[in-house]
């Protein structure tokens, strides 16, 4: 789902999303439109959005680079970490105890 990497204030500022639902998936996008580089992590099974309401799912990711990562396993973790050390924000929408 790469696109072409937006222009905007936020041109430079790596983001690494595992946010879900609604709130989180419409603060990632609003940050890629402001031209942030968002990094979507999904898991082997897909965003449920993406089952749910697909055309939501498309709009909600567009401007984003999507990655499948199981952060179930010790080697997807470690993607994630590598993920995280070049990012400036990482958006979840789970509480700190579950990461």
């Amino acid at each position: 789902m790469s696109e072409v990497q937006m222009s905007g204030p936020l041109e430079g500022v790596g983001v690494v999303s595992l946010a879900v639902n609604l709130p989180g998936p419409i603060a990632a996008s609003r940050l890629a439109g402001l031209g942030a580089a968002v990094v979507k992590v999904e898991p082997p099974s897909g965003d449920p959005l993406g089952g749910v309401a697909p055309d939501w799912y498309r709009e909600l990711a567009r401007g984003q680079d999507v990655v499948v990562i199981d952060l179930k396993d010790e080697v997807g973790r470690r993607r994630l970490d590598a993920l995280l050390a070049d990012a400036d924000l990482l958006l979840t929408s789970s509480r700190p105890s579950a990461l």
